[in-house]
């Protein structure tokens, strides 16, 4: 293959900013053409990773500046508003939120729009990793799945009331939610992405049993997929440490997108 893949990145938080210090190991590789932010006003308000990377304000301009893949990195809103336009220009699209797709509208326009141009919508593995055995025994025999997300309680705040927020702190084990992963990518956009990826493996967003809870002595974030079926049983516990810029986020999550972008230049890669 000639030429590096060319990437397009819709946000500048944490992932974000990860994602392209990463990815600046491998330049032969990839390149980055873009990096959609609010503002470029002030540029001393960014981290010196992006001091030599494009800063635009706006879709089209990303999108002027060709990207093979656009990765998006910016919450559930963006994808909903800015995912169905880049796929209809013909560049592939990778997703970072993917509990945005536990909204129907959402994920029919997402199709309709790769279907169009022959673009495709890419998931990575995120923060918990082994999707592919999970997708696997879909194939093979898939019957039961619970994923279980339990993070310290710093990691829910502004995502539940404080008088929970408050119990939490003071004991060790809360349960803050349990139902199907579409009600969990609803309820706890910023929180239950990982949740989303592992519904989208196995058996949906519907059928996929989902448990979130706040832990006062983890220092982690910690994911757990129990699965069983005609393939057999596993239960995967993953403890991921979490973004030193939010500690909703784990640090795999900007890995696995890279992995991700990388694979797509791989003579020999793995899932």
């Amino acid at each position: 293959m000639t030429g590096s893949t060319r990437v397009g990145i819709i946000g500048a938080g944490a992932i974000g900013s990860e994602l392209v210090r990463i990815l600046a190991e491998f330049p032969t590789d990839v390149t980055i053409t873009a990096v959609l932010r609010h503002t470029t006003h002030n540029r001393s308000d960014v981290g010196t990773v992006f001091r030599q990377i494009s800063l635009v304000t706006s879709i089209a301009d990303l999108m002027q500046s060709a990207p093979d893949v656009v990765v998006e990195c910016a919450g559930h809103a963006a994808v909903a508003t800015l995912g169905p336009g880049v796929l209809r220009s013909g560049s592939d699209l990778m997703l970072a939120s993917v509990g945005a797709l536990a909204q129907p509208e959402v994920e029919q326009a997402l199709r309709e729009s790769a279907t169009s141009s022959g673009a495709k919508i890419l998931i990575p593995s995120g923060a918990i990793g082994a999707l592919d055995a999970l997708a696997s025994a879909r194939i093979s025999g898939l019957t039961r799945v619970v994923y279980r997300g339990t993070k310290p309680p710093q990691a829910w705040r502004g995502a539940i009331p404080e008088a929970v927020l408050e119990r939490c702190s003071r004991s060790d084990s809360v349960q803050i939610f349990a139902g199907t992963a579409r009600e969990a990518a609803l309820r706890f956009p910023r929180n239950a992405n990982v949740a989303a990826a592992v519904a989208l493996a196995g058996l949906g967003f519907d059928a996929t049993t989902v448990e979130l809870m706040s832990q006062r002595t983890l220092t982690a974030n910690q994911h757990e997929v129990m699965a069983e079926g005609a393939f057999g049983s596993c239960h995967l516990v993953m403890r991921a440490r979490v973004s030193s810029a939010n500690p909703r986020t784990s640090m795999l999550a900007a890995g696995s997108l890279a992995k991700c972008l990388l694979n797509r230049r791989a003579l020999l890669s793995l899932g």
